[in-house]
């Protein structure tokens, strides 16, 4: 074991509680058990090392002026998506938590509602979400969310984004709620991971997002 390593096991062993949580501002709290320290020293320790070369470049950065025409605070889909679409009018600073492939987005699962096969359309999407929300959706809302999502389910399949596909076309789901199969995946149940490491590329590509 590692002097670090060694000083860390020292602390939680006098810890008064069987359990330790180790936690930090970038990843969620773990519980370790006192008799498996050293199974999770590594972890631990690159925990500590990780945040300490963080704080030290924000230290080094919040000591000079930044400038950038946008800047867009977070690396979910959401965030990745608004950076490459600012782009296209000036600079970009993407920032992040942690790293860029830390985010929720990352883990979903589940696909993306939208009316793309020609025998659906918007109105019937919007009817049926409507319904399942018996009465408390906004309606003004959900024509957005259904009209503006389909354009945008577009635009990424433009800039290269795909989709699973089955004979004759996107391969989508009817899933509970729905009266038409309008629900698409990517890898399956890796959307999430599909969709966020596309665009991951086509951030790091662009030279005007930093």
């Amino acid at each position: 074991m590692s002097s670090e390593g060694a000083s860390l096991k020292h602390l939680f062993s006098t810890h008064k509680s069987p359990i330790i949580k180790a936690e930090n501002e970038c990843y969620p709290s773990i519980e370790i058990p006192n008799d498996e320290l050293e199974d999770y020293e590594d972890l631990i320790i690159g925990r500590r090392r990780y945040l300490s070369q963080v704080y030290g470049y924000m230290s080094n950065e919040l000591n000079s002026d930044i400038h950038t025409d946008f800047l867009i605070v977070g690396s979910g889909l959401a965030g990745l998506y608004a950076a490459l679409y600012a782009s296209k009018f000036g600079s970009v600073i993407l920032l992040t938590k942690s790293t860029i492939e830390e985010s929720n987005s990352f883990w979903a699962q589940g696909g993306i509602a939208a009316a793309m096969d020609p025998e659906d359309s918007t109105w019937f999407h919007i009817e049926d979400t409507l319904r399942a929300g018996r009465g408390l959706c906004n309606r003004e809302a959900v024509e957005i969310l259904v009209e503006e999502g389909r354009d945008r389910v577009i635009e990424l399949m433009e800039l290269g984004m795909e989709f699973d596909t089955a004979e004759g076309g996107l391969e989508l789901g009817l899933e509970g709620g729905h009266t038409k199969r309008r629900v698409l995946h990517a890898g399956g149940t890796s959307t999430g991971r599909e969709m966020v490491s596309f665009l991951i590329t086509a951030v790091e590509n662009n030279p005007s997002i930093t």
